[in-house]
């Protein structure tokens, strides 16, 4: 019972603790653009890239289509994070395959450190530009089923800012998963403090990885002694499925430690 009660209060509490760890949004971003210019990355730590970002739709842009006299006709504004298929056309929903273009401006005043990107995973595969420069990518964008190739990999992106403006484009594509889009929102912020925020991630899943294996083994043992209780073994499996997911959603553990890239096993562990 006591197990029960725990296993109950770490899984309620999960949330809570991951909040914990995210940035702390105080910059509006307005019709595309995000004004950090009075933002100290030092002082205030990192900041979220979550609001309106520009969205073109069947379009895979890059930053010298924007350089152009006649500018890419926007599809709107969409939230970042979202998936494409609430957003309307029309007043027609967007279906979950696709593939399409974000676009965020970014101010920020001179910057002498390196910054990074803090990702999670995109529905179902992205590749990221800062001013006209892959910075990185997962799985491989495609117009079609056959040239697109899916991919969730949670990493830190690192790079060397060169103007005050920043043009942030990603190009996601999905033709794999029932939802598409732009789904995780992206983190901002010197690179010791990026890699700080998502070794602390990690550290809490491990934590809650751990916290309920030790449950599961306990109620297996009890089992064990107690051969005629079945709901021991199906509460020691219970926590342990419970377990395997704090690693393999969020950061992916998984993903780091074990090197599981494969979109379909991972879809399917999940």
């Amino acid at each position: 019972m006591k197990s029960n009660i725990m296993l109950i209060i770490v899984l309620f509490c999960t949330p809570y603790f991951l909040s914990c760890t995210e940035s702390k949004q105080t910059v509006e971003i307005k019709n595309g653009v995000l004004d950090l210019r009075n933002w100290d990355f030092n002082s205030k730590g990192t900041v979220s890239l979550a609001g309106k970002w520009e969205f073109y739709w069947q379009e895979l842009l890059f930053h010298k289509n924007f350089k152009q006299k006649i500018k890419p006709q926007k599809t709107g504004f969409i939230t970042v994070p979202s998936v494409w298929n609430d957003f309307s056309i029309h007043n027609n929903k967007l279906p979950p395959t696709g593939y399409a273009t974000y676009r965020l401006t970014v101010l920020i005043k001179n910057q002498q450190e390196p910054l990074a990107l803090k990702i999670l995973d995109f529905a179902t595969s992205f590749s990221l530009y800062i001013n006209g420069k892959k910075i990185t990518s997962s799985g491989k964008v495609g117009k079609t089923k056959r040239t697109n190739k899916a991919e969730w990999f949670p990493h830190v992106a690192s790079f060397v800012p060169q103007t005050n403006m920043l043009e942030i484009i990603v190009h996601v594509s999905n033709y794999s998963y029932f939802l598409g889009g732009f789904w995780n929102t992206i983190h901002l912020g010197n690179t010791r403090d990026i890699i700080h925020l998502r070794e602390r991630n990690l550290s809490i899943e491990l934590f809650l990885f751990g916290s309920i294996l030790i449950i599961a083994i306990y109620h297996l043992g009890l089992f064990i002694l107690r051969r005629n209780d079945y709901s021991l073994l199906y509460f020691s499996i219970f926590s342990l499925l419970i377990s395997l997911r704090a690693i393999i959603s969020n950061e992916k553990f998984i993903v780091s430690f074990f090197k599981v890239t494969n979109w379909a096993v991972l879809y399917k562990l999940i």
